[in-house]
């Protein structure tokens, strides 16, 4: 595994999308790259049949998923070639954390964490 893969993190492609669109367009020049993003996943596309995405593939993720998910996911926009993606500051983790525990406590008023499988499990 490559040492970079160490300092990528789930959901910074919102921020490093722009990045990405400006390296494509300097490495491959005569292709209109262009952002597609979702409220799952932002990445760069070549309109056809190249991405150019660090984040998900570093993560192992397949080349046609991290497609999808910002192709198809919800609120989803395909930018037009060059342009760039309105990004606002990050949520502070602590901020984040407090409200995620917030929206995931079940109607009991437990707090109910979903494993990666999708089962739903009481927090102990």
């Amino acid at each position: 595994m490559p040492k970079f893969w160490q300092y990528t993190k789930h959901s910074a492609c919102h921020w490093l999308v722009n990045f990405s669109l400006r390296l494509a367009e300097r490495v491959e020049p005569d292709r209109p790259w262009r952002i597609i993003t979702s409220d799952s996943h932002s990445t760069v596309w070549d309109g056809n049949v190249l991405l150019f995405d660090f984040n998900l593939q570093a993560m192992g993720w397949h080349p046609e998923r991290c497609f999808d998910l910002a192709y198809y996911g919800s609120a989803r926009a395909e930018l037009l070639p060059g342009e760039l993606l309105d990004v606002y500051f990050a949520e502070h983790w602590k901020r984040e954390q407090k409200r995620l525990e917030k929206e995931q406590k079940g109607t009991d008023g437990e707090l109910h964490l979903r494993s990666a499988v999708g089962e739903t499990q009481e927090r102990t």
